[in-house]
């Protein structure tokens, strides 16, 4: 007898093959059989007539390293069919850590991670993976450790490359997270402290990744003017030192640099034909999202947060970041040169008294304020610590397609969690692709985007049993609705649920059912399961009875996980569902801490600037403005399914 068929649907191998009609039988948490069924028995059965049923996604470029931990059930990912997360980008991630470091790291990673309730109780990239399995993830887990994390464990916000003494001890930091169980190492070469390192730097730890067989995945240090100078940087790491390089988010930011990306394309066409390995991920949207900071000049970045802080706050400094901002600096990619402030869009700022800028782009806002754009920004930065998150509207749709149309291009979401006005890849990002890029423009056929989102992203993390629908694998699975599926989060109104999503399952066990969510939470419960080759493979699994959290619904109308009555999230981190038992998932707020040199809960000129200015939000009334996203719903909720994800 089987735990769980599915019955009646559209099978794809996720390998790219055409589908066929089959039933899928599941045991033990893998897919035990395959094809004709109909005398079969099952403790439970699953309905896919109309559907696909496909190989569960996998988000290959995944900023939920600290949400996770928070809201571990994740929903937003969930009910996408997502079943596997790659967290740990960008050169962004929470470990390794120390006393000395950790408080560095933390104000760091915030605007990219969000932050946690409580303090972080890890160390070693090790600790971190053990307590990721401690909170019973709803799907399975891969994370690369950040070139970020190991500078700053090894030399702080220092601005200068790396000595020998401290390069070896980035090395015994990286040695040390591959063998807990890395995924591989991340870069991000635009960001500070990254963008201070040197190429014997970089290049000593990429060949401690190619011994592991592990990969390298880059956010490049331009994406626009010097777009074909930094893929010609990195494919000359990966052809010194043999690791394979993966490119993060590829595109060509800023419309004087849009016909770029057919060169940058060809360049990697033959790389490949060279030997050279070499992948690649994107979102399906012309706009992205990262740290406010991105828009400084790297000079003022040096030595963290604080001192970023004291120099926004001298006049002479900001008319230098302001002349930098006219005439560019060499090897630096000015997001503001190529784009525009009308192309800025503030997503989430930290401080309450702030957030009549969510919604704005800083020319908008600035005009409403009688400010110059850079003045605006300076001030914010300077009276938010730098926690701000951006979305920059940077490429063409004609660009998205054609770099979707390169079978060795990945799906990722690139989603940042800080903020109730997240970019909307968020929760759009897979059914985007299958609604808006298969279904409507046809810029591929099904089974090869289903390829994209599944096997090519295990294979990347070296997941053989994970992203395929064959006997002996992982029963991760996705059910949609090709006729229907597709995303409904907006820029406008971020937070919402796809359509069309009918089951989904992680590890053989429904996380989705009928569209919503259930209390299971079956993630891996070995340290790494996905990707942990200490074993020689993937960990043993062994499945989890889910916690006591109740059914997250699905509202018809497709606004999910929102609010009711008028009640609102009240903090700026992530809340769980029923968290101390008081039926509402929310929790107290967390006073921002407040800049130096200034009184707290003041804000300085941008703050009485904008309590006057009558600025206020594009947002549908009633809807949450301060949380990181609207994971509690208030009310009364349906009965916890039980640990096979319905009543019994």
């Amino acid at each position: 007898m089987f735990e769980v068929l599915i019955r009646n649907g559209m099978v794809y191998d996720g390998e790219g093959r055409e589908p066929m009609a089959a039933d899928l039988g599941i045991a033990g948490g893998r897919i035990a059989a395959l094809g004709p069924l109909a005398s079969a028995a099952a403790r439970h059965t699953l309905d896919a007539s109309g559907a696909a049923v496909a190989p569960g996604f996998i988000d290959i470029h995944s900023h939920a390293d600290l949400a996770l931990i928070d809201t571990p059930q994740l929903p937003p990912k969930i009910l996408q069919g997502v079943t596997t997360e790659v967290v740990g980008n960008c050169g962004f991630s929470p470990a390794p850590a120390n006393p000395t470091a950790g408080p560095l790291l933390q104000r760091y990673v915030t605007p990219i991670l969000g932050a946690t309730r409580d303090p972080w109780p890890w160390a070693t990239f090790d600790d971190y993976l053990a307590r990721l399995e401690a909170v019973a993830p709803a799907l399975n887990i891969a994370a690369h450790v950040g070139h970020g994390a190991l500078r700053i464990l090894a030399m702080g916000f220092v601005g200068t490359p790396a000595r020998p003494e401290q390069v070896a001890a980035m090395a015994r930091a990286l040695e040390e997270s591959l063998e807990a169980g890395a995924a591989g190492l991340s870069i991000g070469l635009i960001y500070a402290p990254a963008c201070y390192a040197d190429l014997e730097e970089i290049e000593a730890l990429c060949r401690i990744v190619a011994r592991f067989g592990r990969i390298l995945t880059v956010h490049m240090r331009s994406e626009s003017d010097t777009l074909l100078d930094a893929i010609r940087e990195n494919l000359g790491i990966a052809r010194r030192t043999g690791v394979h390089l993966h490119l993060a988010h590829l595109k060509a930011s800023g419309q004087a640099n849009w016909d770029q990306l057919p060169e940058a394309l060809e360049m990697l066409d033959a790389a490949r034909r060279e030997g050279v390995e070499v992948t690649g991920d994107q979102y399906p949207y012309v706009a992205g999202s990262t740290t406010m900071t991105v828009l400084l000049p790297q000079w003022a970045l040096e030595g963290g947060v604080d001192a970023m802080v004291e120099r926004l706050g001298r006049r002479e400094l900001r008319d230098r970041i302001r002349r930098d901002f006219a005439q560019g600096i060499p090897g630096w990619d000015c997001v503001v040169r190529a784009n525009g402030w009308e192309n800025i869009l503030v997503s989430w700022v930290a401080q309450e008294s702030l957030q009549a800028l969510e919604g704005q782009t800083l020319a908008a806002a600035s005009r409403a304020l009688g400010q110059e754009p850079s003045e605006l920004l300076f001030d914010a930065l300077e009276a938010l610590q730098g926690n701000a998150s951006i979305v920059i509207f940077q490429q063409s749709e004609a660009n998205v397609a054609a770099a979707m149309r390169k079978g060795y291009i990945a799906v990722g979401s690139d989603g940042l969690h800080a903020g109730a006005r997240p970019h909307p890849r968020l929760y759009g990002t897979f059914p985007r692709v299958l609604g808006r890029y298969v279904r409507e423009q046809k810029t591929l056929t099904l089974p090869e985007a289903i390829r994209k989102m599944t096997s090519l992203s295990a294979d990347l993390i070296g997941a053989r049993l994970r992203g395929r629908i064959r006997e002996g694998c992982y029963a991760d699975i996705a059910v949609f609705d090709p006729l229907t599926v597709a995303d409904t989060a907006t820029f406008a109104d971020p937070v919402r649920g796809p359509a069309g999503i009918r089951h989904v399952l992680v590890n053989g066990v429904p996380v989705v059912v009928d569209g919503r969510q259930t209390a299971a939470r079956p993630g891996p419960a070995g340290p790494f399961a996905v990707v942990c080759r200490r074993d020689g493979g993937e960990a043993r699994h062994r499945a989890r009875a889910p916690s006591r959290i109740p059914v997250v619904p699905f509202p018809s109308a497709g606004r999910w996980l929102g609010t009711e009555r008028g009640r609102r999230s009240e903090s700026p981190g992530p809340v769980s569902a029923g968290r101390r038992g008081d039926g509402r998932g929310r929790r107290a707020a967390r006073a921002p801490r407040p800049p130096r040199g200034r009184p707290a809960g003041s804000t300085g000129a941008v703050g009485s600037l904008l309590a006057t200015s009558g600025i206020e939000h594009a947002l549908p009334p009633r809807t949450t403005r301060r949380g990181r996203s609207r994971h509690a719903r208030s009310g009364p909720l349906p009965a916890p399914y039980q640990v096979l994800g319905w009543p019994s």
